[in-house]
């Protein structure tokens, strides 16, 4: 039942904000508290959204001390795990950073138990729902 309310929720989320401009921030983000592992719970992508098949198993961030977050990304493709290093750069705004051409916005977290991020790339637009086992 939760999933589809989590679901439902990030539909509409998608259909209310179609621009990156116009997602919401966490505000006053403090990427030194963005630290942890990160699993996903959910992924809501824009209906003309193109990516490839792997499954992200989980993710650690690891923030430095120039304001970046090195995301720690564990993938599963073609049968095999392998973990994949991420670097956000910060930008002049809390809680955006950019990566490998995506812009990725913090929309929402408590920094223990649960993040939403807004990615946008040139071929699709999407959000993830990632949680913790703090």
């Amino acid at each position: 039942m939760i999933q589809i309310v989590l679901w439902s929720l990030l539909l509409a989320f998608t259909s209310w904000y179609p621009n990156a401009a116009e997602v919401p921030v966490q505000p006053n983000f403090d990427a030194a508290r963005f630290s942890g592992q990160w699993y996903p719970i959910q992924l809501v992508m824009d209906k003309d959204g193109k990516m490839k098949e792997v499954s992200i198993v989980g993710r650690t961030a690891v923030p430095k001390s120039n304001g970046d977050i090195d995301m720690d990304v564990e993938i599963f493709e073609n049968g095999e795990c392998t973990t994949k290093i991420m670097p956000f750069q910060h930008t002049d705004e809390p809680g955006v950073f950019t990566a490998e051409g995506s812009t990725i916005q913090v929309v929402e977290t408590d920094y223990h138990t649960y993040h939403i991020l807004h990615v946008a790339t040139k071929l699709y637009k999407i959000l993830h729902l990632e949680g913790s086992c703090a």
